[in-house]
């Protein structure tokens, strides 16, 4: 694959997959420092815990709706964006936020919930265009991330791109990068962008 796909991309296999049958074993990971979609159909999934009174409670749903609010509140343009629009992506956000690696990881390093007008991460500058909401996620390199799911949580986003190439980034979108990251990208490894536009929603 490229170092840059669209989101089109990442459906088509995934539907090939579901017509063979392997519509839960597909994966997407940073592997050498290149984006590598797999099949794997010998996957068993891990299996859930059992509830355990030290588990920290689930808090996605919070952190999704705290992120999404500030942009309701501080952003240019948010008074003309939909209700529906703004729950598309806390919904989109929260389902990301739950996604764990083939054995169980944590695959979100980073992520965001922004405001695109025009001339903003690839929107023309000269077509006038209503502003849209747009999220993005870091991902972790040498994790096999579990592709179905994450077409899952954005199957609403036709609008988008998954690419290892920080240069497909625009400087004014840039998402941190933890410490484990800046080590594997020494050694060769590079994370996994991912963004995407919510659709304008009435």
């Amino acid at each position: 694959m490229s170092d840059t796909n669209a989101f089109s991309t990442l459906f088509a296999f995934q539907r090939i997959a579901y017509a063979n049958m392997n519509g839960t074993q597909t994966f997407v990971g940073s592997i050498a420092g290149e984006l590598v979609f797999s099949v794997n159909a010998g996957h068993v999934p891990p299996k859930d815990q059992p509830p355990s009174r030290k588990r920290s409670r689930d808090t996605t749903e919070d952190e999704a709706q705290c992120a999404v609010d500030k942009v309701r509140k501080s952003e240019a343009g948010a008074k003309i964006v939909t209700q529906k629009s703004f729950e598309t992506a806390q919904s989109s956000v929260e389902k990301m936020l739950k996604i764990r690696g083939a054995t169980g990881e944590r695959i979100i390093e980073a992520w965001a919930v922004s405001m695109r007008t025009s001339g903003q991460w690839g929107a023309s500058v000269n077509t006038p265009a209503q502003p849209n909401i747009v999220i993005a996620f870091r991902l972790s390199a040498g994790v096999a991330i579990p592709l179905w799911q994450l077409c899952s949580a954005l199957d609403v986003c036709r609008d988008g791109i998954i690419t290892v190439d920080a240069k497909q980034v625009s400087s004014e979108f840039d998402l941190p990068m933890s410490d484990q990251a800046h080590v594997a990208q020494k050694n060769g490894q590079r994370s996994i962008l991912v963004f995407a536009t919510i659709p304008i929603t009435e």
